[in-house]
């Protein structure tokens, strides 16, 4: 139950953007601080990934404006798993990307920041062999590129 004594019901689904930009910002503040560097990668990734390229500013601030208020009603392990139960299977893969993305974007991953990935991947159902291509892949300082039937594709990411 939340803080206003219901369960999540229809009025709280998510659309795909919303659902995956709830991860992304709870990425973001896994560590309790949101560094210049998470800010900076936040804005790369809208520009690049294509789920948010119609998304207008007052889009993104209702997003983030339901994510707010979905976060004190569910406190954060809850919204996680709400969130991720509307990521599509076939967009899984490419939101634990961009989630690492933020959690490698300041160059250190914090306890607390591995955590919350690991909790991510478990969420969202990603194998754990997939997860550490993933995050291997992102270890040599690639970024998501593009989501096919084909996989995943990365590039380095000062050739974005």
């Amino acid at each position: 139950m939340g803080i206003f004594g219901r369960k999540p019901g229809k009025a709280d689904s998510l659309e795909p953007h919303e659902a995956v930009l709830s991860l992304l910002f709870l990425a973001m503040t896994s560590d309790g601080l949101v560094q210049t560097e998470e800010r900076k990668r936040l804005r790369q990734i809208l520009q690049r990934v294509r789920l948010f390229h119609r998304l207008d500013p007052e889009d993104l601030e209702r997003a983030r404006s339901r994510f707010r208020l979905l976060r004190a009603e569910y406190g954060r392990k809850r919204l996680l798993d709400h969130a991720a139960r509307f990521v599509a299977p076939e967009a899984r893969a490419a939101t634990y990307a961009l989630v690492l993305e933020l959690v490698l974007a300041d160059g250190v991953i914090k306890d607390t920041e591995a955590e919350y990935a690991e909790k991510v991947r478990r969420a969202l159902r990603l194998p754990e062999q997939d997860a550490r291509k993933i995050f291997h892949t992102l270890q040599t300082g690639c970024v998501l590129t593009n989501v096919s039937e084909g996989g995943l594709t990365f590039a380095p990411a000062d050739k974005e």
